[in-house]
């Protein structure tokens, strides 16, 4: 799936978003879960969706029960292909949403790369407007409980 033209379409439709300048879009992940290859693949996407402006403001992080290595990426930066994803382990949703309350996040858009798979909540519903993206999920019928939810195979 293109993620980058279901995204812009999305956020042209919702949110009036233009070409010119996109920021507070924070995109985080579960890297214990995703290969070497698929996470790859994740930066890439997120890369090829911000490419798509000429100027952009993205927070990157990656989590498992907590959140490491916040990393802020502009169009002026190193490619988002070069972060270097942390964590061990376990898929704790809600340590996004603490740390972004925790720090005074409030992101646009907040995108999830996980295998959909949370020890407990799937996160604050309210918050944020969240895309999740799936990975390899054996279920390509499974939905996220809020936000919208696309699935990804390598």
């Amino acid at each position: 799936m293109d993620y980058s033209k279901e995204f812009k379409k999305y956020a042209t439709k919702h949110h009036g978003i233009n070409s010119m300048y996109y920021e507070k879009i924070v995109s985080s992940m579960t890297p214990y879960i995703i290969e070497e290859r698929q996470l790859k693949d994740f930066l890439g996407e997120i890369q090829n969706i911000m490419d798509q402006y000429q100027d952009y403001n993205i927070k990157i992080w990656s989590f498992d029960t907590k959140v490491y290595n916040e990393q802020d990426f502009t169009a002026n930066d190193n490619s988002l292909e070069d972060y270097d994803a942390k964590g061990g382990g376990g898929t704790d949703f809600m340590a996004n949403w603490r740390h972004m309350k925790d720090n005074d996040i409030v992101p646009k858009k907040l995108i999830v790369f996980t295998d959909g798979y949370p020890w407990d909540d799937w996160g604050d519903p309210d918050y944020c407007d969240t895309i999740w993206i799936l990975h390899e999920h054996h279920d390509k019928n499974k939905e996220a409980p809020f936000g919208i939810t696309s699935h990804y195979d390598a």
